[in-house]
């Protein structure tokens, strides 16, 4: 008897890293927490970069879900997963941030992470501004 196994590949889908997520883990909701933003950091600055693993070695591409608005105060690179400033940041930047990000394999595989960024505030010494002496 000739017995005939055919094996049907299946397409894994990526899996977002973050904490101490390990390659291995099962998928899960993945969150990431970036603060060390602060006011006067510049135009091209990193804010932080999320990773993303696929089992089947595929090819993976970031992006903001939808090419959600992001105040044009954010950009990502699709290849590196780097998350950097669009702007200088200023008083008015300053605030939390709710991003999602998607990572997909071109083959229909695709995951989703919540990134949270916090533009903080630099406190500074207090200025003078005039002095009134009689």
């Amino acid at each position: 008897a000739v017995v005939t196994v055919n094996v049907t590949p299946v397409n894994d889908a990526p899996e977002f890293l973050s904490g101490t997520d390990t390659p291995t883990d099962a998928p899960k909701d993945d969150v990431y927490n970036f603060d060390a933003v602060k006011e006067g950091s510049k135009s091209g600055a990193l804010v932080g970069t999320v990773k993303a693993v696929v089992a089947d070695g595929d090819t993976l591409s970031s992006s903001f879900v939808g090419g959600e608005l992001t105040n044009g105060v954010f950009s990502i690179d699709p290849t590196s997963g780097a998350i950097t400033l669009n702007q200088d940041i200023d008083d008015a930047d300053l605030g939390e941030f709710d991003l999602a990000v998607e990572v997909r394999d071109g083959n229909g595989g695709v995951a989703t992470a919540t990134v949270k960024v916090e533009l903080g505030d630099v406190t500074g010494a207090p200025e003078v501004l005039s002095v009134e002496v009689r």
